[in-house]
This record gives C-alpha cells, structure tokens and sequence, in this order.
C-alpha cells in the first residue's frame, strides 16, 4: 500500500533555498497585484515607518552600549502609577 503525501494547509513546510519552485504567469501576477496594492496601504506605510524607527533606535543603543555611555539594566525597576 502507497503512503501518499498530502498537504495539510495547517501545517508548516520548508524547502531548500536552492529549490527551484516553477508558478504560473496567473499566479506570478496575483503575487505581484497583491503586493502592490498592500504596499499602497496606510496601516503597510505606518509598519514601515515603525520599522525604520526601531532600526535607528536599535543603533543608537548600540553605539550607547558600545561607548559605554549605556549599561545592561540589571534591577526592574517598579512602575509607578
């Protein structure tokens, strides 16, 4: 008896990164609509500011960091209402 491999849309795959996966042109230019119109968006505009933020915040923490100007925090420290 054959056990044949289906696919469960629950599931997670993985692939090689040298797999070569062939789509159609129907499929390609779904891909490429979609994405055009989701970059046009406010909310992918507002994610990508944000992005941008955390990088440069992410940066000046590390030369802080690096130059000593900032240190690991070691005690939480309560919040106060």
């Amino acid at each position: 008896m054959e056990n044949k491999i289906t696919f469960d849309p629950k599931k997670s795959y993985q692939w090689e990164k040298t797999a070569e996966i062939k789509i159609s042109g129907e499929q390609f230019a779904y891909i490429v609509n979609i994405t055009q119109a989701l970059t046009q968006t406010e909310m992918f505009q507002a994610a990508k500011a944000i992005e941008a933020l955390d990088v440069n915040v992410k940066s000046i923490i590390k030369d802080c960091v690096e130059s000593g100007l900032m240190t690991e925090k070691t005690i939480e420290e309560p919040i106060e209402n």
